[in-house]
């Protein structure tokens, strides 16, 4: 397998992405710790405000700091996974997949995980042979 080659301003937004991601997970886990909005605030050179918005995003939403397969698709396309590595732990994650809400007021779907692989392989991330040997293993539904 060969690694894939992305643009500078690709490689700028994906790391802005993936950094935004674990800025969330540190301060999900200073939350957890007891540490104050304020000092967050101050330690992480970030707005309150923005602390505020993070942690009621959390509260919400708390798949949203779990580490996801874009997480490691991300990791291989800025280099700190090797090819091997992102498959390795993509071929091993329990995945899910995207369902129908169950109310009949929402349309559209709710995203699985799988969606993170198939976004990769849209966004040129992952390669058609790694989306297949993905597939073949995973099974998912269609």
């Amino acid at each position: 397998m060969a690694s894939i080659l992305i643009s500078e301003l690709e490689r700028d937004r994906i790391s802005a992405v993936l950094g935004r991601r674990n800025t969330n997970r540190d301060i999900a886990t200073a939350l957890d710790e007891g540490v104050s909005q304020a000092d967050i605030s101050e330690r992480l050179v970030t707005p309150e405000t923005e602390v505020s918005r993070v942690a009621q995003t959390i509260r919400i939403w708390p798949e949203s700091i779990v580490r996801s397969p874009g997480d490691v698709i991300h990791e291989r396309a800025l280099g700190y996974l090797s090819d091997d590595q992102m498959m390795n732990e993509l071929l091993d994650w329990v995945y899910t997949f995207a369902r129908r809400p169950h109310d009949g007021y929402a349309d559209g779907s709710i995203p699985g995980t799988w969606d993170d692989v198939v976004d990769g392989y849209f966004g040129h991330l992952i390669t058609r042979e790694e989306l297949t040997m993905l597939r073949d293993r995973v099974k998912p539904p269609r």
